[in-house]
């Protein structure tokens, strides 16, 4: 009898043992993943004189670092979104003192003339922004006219006495610095977690202006005074050729924002 008794003691052990082994060792377990990879780092933005984003834009790479430079997600497709694209350093290459590495970037877009600019990275200047304004090509058959001047009447005005009138004081939204710390999640992944460093947009929401430069996200945070107390503001960064956006209303001075990355992106990691 004692000894049946310790076989399935044995067995029970045993039984225990292997629906441990079998659980994922990872399951419960954060993954946090640091996009800081590429210390060096340009953010190219792309715009005409009004201000709007050509459509079709085509970006290419060459001169003598051609090789060493890779979207910031660390492929070779140079896709621009909405006039935006952030380029990086191989992190095995790193530039010196008198010795920057050099690059160049060719563009084109649809109706408007393809130009080309050099980038250096220098020694200490992690990060920097191009802007770069493409110019529509001036018309060859653009017709001459002659101005015609019309004699203008010198109109005869009577002096009227106006009415005093009560000076209207305006508001202004008060400007802070504002803390925002950003945090990308899978929907596939919810063990994934991503702390992005990267260049961010905003624009104040609901205005229907274009997204302006905001600064630069280092492992997930960023301090600005250009936000006002009482606005809802609109962020926007670029990765892998995406564009992700949240929203804020500002009436404090610290916020967590996370926003979704997508399947495609966090397939990557």
């Amino acid at each position: 009898m004692k000894k049946l008794i310790l076989i399935n003691s044995l067995i029970i052990a045993l039984l225990a043992i292997a629906a441990t082994a079998c659980k994922n060792p990872v399951e419960d377990v954060k993954i946090v993943v640091d996009m800081n990879i590429m210390k060096y780092s340009v953010l190219v933005h792309i715009s005409d004189e009004t201000g709007a984003v050509p459509q079709n834009i085509s970006l290419t790479v060459g001169g003598n670092a051609c090789n060493d430079i890779y979207e910031i997600s660390g492929k070779k497709n140079f896709t621009v979104k909405d006039g935006v694209i952030t380029l990086g350093l191989n992190p095995s290459v790193t530039p010196t003192t008198g010795k920057d590495v050099s690059f160049n970037i060719s563009i084109s877009a649809t109706g408007y003339k393809s130009t080309v600019q050099s980038i250096s990275f220098t020694s200490g200047t992690m990060q920097q922004v191009v802007n770069i304004i493409m110019e529509k090509p001036v018309s060859a058959t653009a017709p001459v006219t002659t101005p015609v001047t019309t004699p203008v009447a010198t109109p005869v005005t009577t002096p009227t006495t106006s009415p005093a009138t009560t000076p209207t004081t305006t508001t202004v939204a008060s400007s802070i610095t504002v803390s925002l710390d950003f945090t990308g999640y899978c929907a596939n992944r919810t063990n994934l977690q991503i702390r992005p460093s990267l260049y961010v947009f905003y624009r104040e929401k609901g205005m229907g202006t274009a997204y302006k430069y905001l600064g630069y996200i280092k492992d997930g945070g960023i301090k600005t005074d250009k936000l006002s107390m009482g606005k809802t503001y609109e962020f926007q960064i670029t990765y892998a050729g995406e564009n992700y956006t949240i929203s804020q209303l500002i009436n404090q001075t610290s916020y967590t924002e996370t926003f979704n990355m997508g399947s495609s992106v966090c397939s990557t990691f």
